[in-house]
């Protein structure tokens, strides 16, 4: 796995908008009417924005998969951050909205921990490789990498065959709740021969 660079923006946000498309989770946020695959790519492009600045953006070395990695620890209010929360709400949420995903936000922070971690914010894989293991690898390196880092790494996932997917891959489930749908919170924890000592 690489990390991107900004110039690699347009191949992660293509990338990710083909995974994602048609997704329960995105399509909670955005709003549905006739401009939703312009809707997702603006979405994908705030995500990476966002990670990038706060965060982590990698590439599979084939460049046939990808992932987003936030450090929420990181995150500060700057005038660029502002401006793509602005540009968020017009390009994808849309003001009817906004409450409910506004709502949602604050529940999930109250939920997600607070010591320092590696929140995987999306992962996706080009369609023409799903079900190949390149997800399956891009996540092992993701592991590694934020465990290297002594972060532990938390996913969020909404497809029952997603949740389980993770599971397979040794996260656990910490937390469950129905928001604009069943959302469920998973965990890998550092190994104890990894964690800092107290």
């Amino acid at each position: 796995m690489i990390k991107a660079k900004y110039s690699d923006k347009n191949t992660v946000v293509n990338l990710l908008s083909k995974a994602y498309d048609g997704n329960l989770g995105p399509n909670l946020i955005i709003k549905q009417d006739e401009k939703v695959a312009y809707r997702l790519t603006k979405l994908m492009e705030y995500i990476f924005e966002m990670c990038y600045m706060f965060g982590d953006v990698f590439l599979s070395d084939d460049r046939k998969a990808c992932a987003c990695l936030l450090y929420p620890d990181k995150k500060k209010i700057s005038l660029k951050s502002i401006q793509l929360a602005i540009k968020l709400i017009f390009q994808c949420i849309g003001l009817k909205k906004l409450k409910e995903v506004w709502m949602g936000e604050i529940i999930r922070r109250k939920i997600r921990p607070k010591k320092p971690y590696s929140y995987g914010w999306v992962i996706g894989v080009d369609p023409t490789c799903q079900k190949k293991g390149y997800g399956n690898a891009l996540v092992q390196e993701l592991i590694a990498y934020s465990f290297a880092k002594q972060r532990p790494i938390y996913f969020e996932a909404v497809i029952p065959e997603n949740v389980a997917w993770y599971q397979k891959m040794g996260f656990e489930i910490y937390h469950q709740e129905e928001l604009a749908c069943k959302v469920s919170f998973l965990k890998k924890e550092l190994p104890e021969q990894l964690s800092k000592p107290v």
